[in-house]
């Protein structure tokens, strides 16, 4: 796999996912509960059939609604776990476990350098490879969609009853009537939003796809 493609296939099912009204109804009851933690994301994971391997992914949508195809340079690629305050781990053996992540311990004391923890993992990299690939975990290919956030944007804005979104563009009320709820999306997408080329006809397409049963609606005006 080239460097990056998992990622890419991780966000891409993570988009993909939100474009559903049921599983952001299910993020936005974690997001209001008092803390997020890592297994609540790594929870939906298993719940939606996803590899444990997206949980990255899958956290950054959980705790900032955003999906990028890059990951932080100082991202969770490993987890570390701190007996002494258990509010900076990043992971655990019991949600890798339950989950069937393959994973490797590796255990640090206070005896050791930079240097030697280095060399160690370098030094065994080979037989942790083979215990990770020995555990299981392969990840199968997703097709990857085109204009991800303004997808979501549209789904977004398609939730919202026709009134609110005309006040959002500042729309008169005597002009309301005459406009149809994808018209008025695709004048906020345009103009608010920075996407030209998104028209009525791209919104109202988009909107009847069955990808989310909740927004296949015929266009009704006021």
């Amino acid at each position: 796999m080239k460097k990056g493609e998992g990622v890419k296939k991780a966000a891409e099912a993570i988009y993909k996912l939100a474009l559903s009204k049921a599983f952001r109804s299910e993020v936005d009851i974690i997001r209001n509960k008092h803390g997020i933690s890592l297994l609540d994301s790594m929870k939906l994971l298993e719940k939606y059939k996803l590899p444990p391997s997206y949980y990255w992914e899958m956290h950054q949508y959980v705790i900032h609604g955003r999906i990028g195809n890059e990951r932080d340079p100082e991202s969770q690629i490993a987890s570390i776990k701190y007996p002494n305050d258990p509010t900076l781990t990043t992971g655990s053996e019991q949600a890798f476990e339950k989950l069937r992540q393959p994973y490797v311990g590796i255990y640090i004391h206070d005896g050791s350098s930079e240097r030697d923890v280095k060399k160690l993992i370098g030094k065994n990299w080979q037989r942790i490879r083979a215990s990770l690939q020995a555990q299981g975990g392969n990840v199968s290919r997703i097709r990857t969609s085109k204009n991800k956030d303004r997808n979501l944007l549209i789904s977004a804005l398609g939730e919202k009853t026709k009134d609110k979104l005309c006040d959002e563009a500042n729309i008169p009320e005597l002009e309301r009537k005459s406009l149809y709820k994808e018209m008025v999306i695709a004048r906020l997408m345009s103009e608010k939003y920075g996407h030209p080329e998104v028209t009525f006809e791209v919104v109202k397409k988009y909107l009847a796809k069955p990808t989310d049963k909740s927004q296949h609606k015929r266009s009704i005006k006021s």
